[in-house]
């Protein structure tokens, strides 16, 4: 059994005999001092007390998530002014911002066609002017899909030459198309950012826009992003533990109770 998990098992079977009345002689215990048979005695105890009490295995698993959780919080944290100041960010800024949400999507994403309209009601709501809301192109199906890095790249272009609001015209015009999952074509890419007073990235222009996408993509450890939509929801202030994360298609009113909790606590 790994040492930090074993460790935790018995500090909280100690913990939970002592609660219950059993008396541990000595908490401390120098796993490097205890003999073979030492150990295998106390293996059995703790698999005992573990079967009487399986209580306990939720709260190490608990530990250990929110242990886990704080690590990547403090990771963002260390993080949070690269992400916002990135120039290759899509912001739509609110008024007095007290918090941010940043979406890392695909355009190919089915469950990122799925939360779009939930992102726009939230973006309309008059309780959010002190949200701001940013876009991260997160092209994962670029490898099967060439459309969903095209895309990617087209927005970013759109974004470094015409600016947020043109961006924003692109952004919302490939998502109603709903083209999604191999469907996304490159004439929708090419209306769409015709309608935003751009182009279609171009062959040359493509690997400037690639290394752009390369360093969203390289946020994926770091976050701890595993698919797409994923939230990052940064309050303007505060610490790292009111740094929030949603993965998947969630509905706009599990969105907002979470942006009103980080509010509440910026």
């Amino acid at each position: 059994m790994n040492k930090k998990i074993l460790a935790s098992l018995l500090g909280l079977t100690f913990m939970s005999m002592s609660i219950s009345g059993v008396h541990a002689a000595n908490q401390d215990i120098d796993f490097s001092k205890l003999t073979v048979e030492q150990k295998t005695q106390l293996g059995k105890v703790v698999e005992q007390y573990m079967i009487e009490n399986p209580e306990i295995l939720i709260k190490v698993s608990n530990a250990l998530q929110e242990a886990e959780a704080l690590r990547i919080k403090n990771q963002v944290m260390a993080i949070k002014t690269d992400i916002l100041n990135d120039k290759n960010t899509a912001i739509v800024k609110g008024k007095d911002s007290k918090v941010t949400i940043v979406e890392f999507f695909d355009y190919n994403c089915i469950h990122c066609s799925g939360v779009y309209p939930e992102v726009k009601k939230l973006m309309e709501a008059k309780n959010n002017s002190d949200v701001n809301f940013a876009f991260k192109e997160y092209p994962i199906f670029a490898d099967k899909m060439k459309e969903s890095k095209i895309a990617a790249a087209t927005g970013l272009k759109i974004l470094n030459t015409k600016g947020i609001d043109a961006y924003m015209i692109f952004h919302n015009g490939i998502f109603d198309t709903k083209h999604v999952e191999g469907e996304l074509t490159i004439k929708d890419i090419e209306d769409n950012a015709k309608k935003a007073g751009s182009e279609i990235v171009s062959d040359e222009e493509i690997k400037t826009y690639e290394a752009m996408i390369e360093k969203n993509m390289s946020l994926q450890a770091p976050i701890g992003i595993q698919g797409t939509p994923f939230f990052l929801i940064l309050p303007e202030n505060g610490k790292a533990e009111n740094i929030q994360f949603i993965g998947g298609a969630a509905k706009a009113e599990q969105i907002q109770q979470v942006l009103d909790s980080v509010k509440a606590k910026n």
